[in-house]
């Protein structure tokens, strides 16, 4: 790309507007797209980064207005008396490119005055890396305009000014975005681009790869609010995003459902920092069409290794994985702006993983582009077989010791839940030879041994220590936090194992044979279409009182709390909620690492548990020994006995679901 190197967080900075016959258009580009990445071979137009107003009738294929009645053909381009300043030229974009606009000006935003739009799309290099869009939509009067040019016919003036950015800074890069677009329509003259060009500098000045480990990185998310939304389902879609299906966010207008969704991948444990370099849907134009908008998925290149062929994200129940075409060496690479020193050392390629005792499975079927990549499969097999046996002794060492040790597997709720939850283990009753620490653990006062042994904090575990983030992203699973219409087949392809995806179209949600679960954010519904993943996403007793727990102290921090200083605090913040999470995930894997038997595997379901241990970021995971994660102790954080508290918290969920 002309106008940047490989060191620019931001790529792009983008104007696209609305033409009252050709739909979504970009009508500037700085820096300019790259000449051989934008030339489209039906129409052979050069780039530009000159303001473009004036559309020609050769770009049909660019700017279609994505809807699915709109079949309106460009016009003719007028002459004469018609057409009272010179044409220019419209912006070519690169093929893969080609949805940008219907992104970033969304279906109805001539509803709203004003919205903003997060979207992913491939990078144009490496179409299986993410590059992260960040949109700000406005509306304003025709008649204000001091400059208006002659495709201007309707009463209003739609457009975004749009950010293309290398790191997910969604929030921080939006807050900056919104002052440019507020100055950048004041000047009610859309031809002077000098501020925007500015805009691309100084956000490239000002960012840095340092804030991805810093709180800017949340900027703009929401957790406390989707707590406050959905109360005990909030652990249902936290459980759901686990096991990898087809789920349909829904609402209008998009920024509270961008917000909503990207709060949702903020509870997994560095998920937003680590786990989205490959989320974005890579599609081209569809060869043999009826509307020039039609997209497809783009289909295998030549350096693709292989993928998996299988159905485990539809609703049947065969352990099969389906991947998307990834780079092999893309996987490996490493990100310029990300600390990657402390990754997973498993290959990142979407090679079938292993369970507990075998690698591959009878289910899973792999297909490959000739025989002579079946050597480097085997090669990956052997060395993913080693690592898992060696695991499984490092497992069953621990688990011996576990057993030998007086740490006691099952504790009742006590009244210090909001100390001890800073820690993996319960604080014991207190006696009359115990002092209770600060921090509320308890001392002995006399000088011998402690029968229980203390495992350290949770917050003093790594994320990369423990496996985390898990590979919920990648492989042909999606997270697009806006969708425009023009995706809706795209998500049919057999390629698409799961997706995680947000729509404001409603023809998204009669599509009901497409996803498990649809979310309306309005009513706070979650709409679970499958019987058996219904039976998964159900609740434990312990579940029920992680969830109250959560709910109550939120909601309790909301009443009591000055409005100046609302989630300012420790507990009830939003990065107290996703700090609860992690310490809800961590026992999860720890526990599922037990008997299926046993009292700790069942505390979270023993049917979502086996479920997610045949997904493909639970394989990930296994596939590596963790030894940070025995560190923790085995159970539910909020295991104990049952009590009349329980019958009535069961009851309450009962009538409310």
């Amino acid at each position: 790309m002309s106008g940047q190197n490989n060191e620019t967080i931001v790529l792009h900075l983008i104007v696209v507007g609305f033409h009252h016959k050709k739909g979504c258009l970009v009508e500037y580009c700085y820096p300019p797209f790259d000449t051989n990445a934008g030339t489209d071979d039906n129409t052979g137009v050069d780039n530009h980064s000159t303001p473009s107003d004036v559309t020609s009738g050769d770009i049909e294929d660019n700017s279609a207005k994505t809807s699915a009645t709109d079949t309106t053909t460009p016009a003719e381009p007028l002459v004469g008396d018609q057409r009272p300043q010179p044409p220019v030229d419209t912006i070519v974009l690169p093929e893969i490119w080609k949805t940008l606009p219907s992104l970033a000006l969304p279906d109805g935003s001539h509803n709203h005055e004003r919205d903003g739009i997060y979207f992913h799309l491939p990078d144009l290099l490496d179409h299986n890396r993410t590059v992260f869009g960040v949109s700000c939509y406005r509306q304003i009067n025709a008649n204000k305009l001091k400059a208006k040019t002659s495709d201007v016919t309707r009463g209003t003036v739609q457009k975004s000014v749009v950010v293309l950015s290398r790191l997910p800074l969604y929030g921080l890069i939006e807050a900056k975005l919104e002052m440019i677009t507020h100055a950048y329509f004041r000047e009610l003259d859309f031809s002077k681009v000098s501020l925007l060009e500015e805009t691309y500098h100084n956000l490239n000045a000002q960012l840095s790869p340092q804030l991805m480990t810093s709180p800017e990185l949340y900027v703009g998310l929401a957790t406390r609010q989707l707590v406050v939304d959905f109360h005990h389902k909030i652990l249902v879609l936290f459980k759901l995003l686990l096991l990898e299906r087809k789920v349909l966010f829904y609402k209008s207008p998009v920024k509270p459902l961008c917000v909503s969704i990207l709060s949702l991948c903020s509870l997994m444990p560095g998920l937003i920092r680590r786990g989205l370099s490959h989320c974005s849907v890579s599609v081209h134009t569809k060869h043999s069409r009826q509307y020039s908008a039609d997209v497809e998925l783009s289909p295998l290149k030549e350096t693709d290794e292989f993928f998996v062929l299988g159905a485990g994200n539809q609703r049947s129940t065969a352990d099969t994985t389906a991947c998307d075409g990834v780079d092999g060496d893309s996987g490996d690479s490493a990100d310029p702006f990300v600390d990657n020193t402390a990754a997973d050392t498993v290959d990142k390629a979407c090679a079938p993983t292993p369970t507990d005792t075998t690698l591959i499975t009878e289910s899973h079927k792999i297909v490959t582009k000739d025989e002579s990549d079946d050597d480097l499969l085997y090669e990956r097999d052997e060395v993913l077989s080693a690592r898992s046996s060696n695991r499984s002794s490092n497992r069953s060492s621990t688990k011996s010791s576990t057993k030998s040790s007086p740490v006691k597997e099952h504790r009742e709720v006590t009244a210090q839940r909001s100390q001890s939850v800073f820690y993996d283990t319960e604080p014991e009753p207190t006696t009359a030879g115990d002092e209770v620490a600060a921090d509320g653990r308890t001392q002995s006062s006399t000088t011998t041994t402690t029968e229980r042994i203390e495992t350290p904090p949770i917050l003093k575990l790594l994320d990369e220590d423990c496996g985390l983030p898990l590979e919920i992203f990648s492989c042909g699973a999606y997270l697009q936090p806006y969708l425009s219409l023009t995706y809706l087949d795209v998500l049919t392809d057999v390629r698409v194992r799961s997706c995680l995806v947000g729509a404001t179209n409603f023809l998204f949600k009669q599509k009901k044979d497409i996803f498990d679960v649809i979310v309306e954010l309005d009513a706070g519904k979650v709409d679970i279409l499958d019987a058996e993943l219904r039976k998964q996403l159900a609740l434990t007793t312990e579940d029920l009182r992680f969830a109250e727990y959560l709910t109550k102290t939120v909601l309790t921090d909301g009443e009591n709390g000055d409005i100046f200083v609302d989630g300012t605090g420790w507990e009830g913040s939003d990065e107290w909620v996703r700090y609860q999470f992690k310490v809800y995930l961590l026992h999860l894997l720890r526990s599922s690492e037990m008997d299926e038997n046993s009292k700790d595997y069942q505390s979270f379901n023993t049917h979502f548990v086996n479920a997610w241990r045949t997904t493909h970021n639970y394989k990930m995971w296994s596939s590596v020994s963790h030894p940070s994660v025995f560190e923790v102790t085995c159970g539910h954080p909020f295991g104990g006995q049952l009590s009349i508290s329980d019958m009535k918290l069961k009851i309450s969920q009962y009538v409310l679901s």
